[in-house]
């Protein structure tokens, strides 16, 4: 293991995985026990791990598309880079309240450095009970040190201030942990009218007012395949917790 940059907490590592492919790690921290992101130095779009995968599909299922997105969450920059790189146009907005972070992931993994990109240094739900942008697309990726969620992603006032801060039609995608499913599948299911559960180690979700605009179209799904995303997949495997249709509920 090599380590390219260490900070107070952020540490940034250089692994050989099983395929010989060098991995270029980001660990949140202390105790950086957990990789929070992946890239393979030699095809830094590929996708690693499942979550990053599901996130970035939710927001190719947005109906309108995406004019503007939020990332509540910056992480490695790996699913902001998919949605940037399908929504080349788009404005995009990331908050996150590790400073060190945005050094860290724009010199190691994603350049942030564009004119459509405005970084914010701020607690999430702060910048949300604020925002007066209205997003296409908002995907929160909000994990403690400790790898904890954070109690106010929980509370019911966070999904309603996520519903209001949404285009009509837009989507929202959360990655969190299985533990507080229960308490999420029912803080969503009475701000959304559809409410997919996404698969994953992780307990994920899509949820919008919208029926999403789930993808058909054959070059899509092999053009998002060499990234590892596989569309057919995630289609086969998420979970309707809730919809405001009477019929074909499936999202095949």
């Amino acid at each position: 293991m090599n380590i390219i940059y260490e900070s107070e907490s952020v540490k940034i590592v250089e692994v050989l995985d099983s395929d010989g492919d060098t991995q270029r790690q980001l660990y949140i921290g202390p105790p950086f026990n957990r990789v929070q992101g992946t890239i393979k130095l030699n095809k830094p779009r590929f996708h690693v791990h499942v979550f990053t995968k599901n996130i970035s599909y939710a927001a190719l299922c947005v109906p309108q598309g995406v004019r503007n997105a939020l990332f509540l969450g910056l992480g490695a920059g790996i699913a902001i880079q998919t949605v940037r790189d399908a929504y080349p146009e788009a404005q995009i907005d990331v908050v996150d309240l590790n400073r060190d972070l945005f050094d860290a992931a724009h010199n190691h993994f994603f350049s942030l450095d564009a004119d459509n990109v405005e970084l914010f240094h701020e607690d999430a739900f702060s910048f949300i009970r604020r925002a007066t942008r209205k997003y296409d697309y908002i995907c929160c990726d909000i994990w403690t040190e400790s790898l904890d969620i954070p109690e106010f992603v929980v509370s019911g006032a966070f999904s309603s201030q996520v519903k209001a801060s949404l285009n009509p039609g837009g989507v929202f995608a959360l990655n969190t942990q299985k533990n507080v499913q229960k308490e999420m599948t029912e803080s969503l299911t009475k701000d959304f009218k559809n409410l997919f559960s996404l698969p994953g180690y992780n307990s994920m979700f899509l949820a919008s007012d919208a029926w999403p605009a789930f993808i058909q179209d054959e070059k899509m799904i092999a053009h998002y395949l060499e990234l590892n995303i596989d569309i057919n997949f995630i289609h086969d495997n998420m979970i309707l917790m809730q919809s405001a249709r009477t019929h074909g509920l499936s999202p095949r």
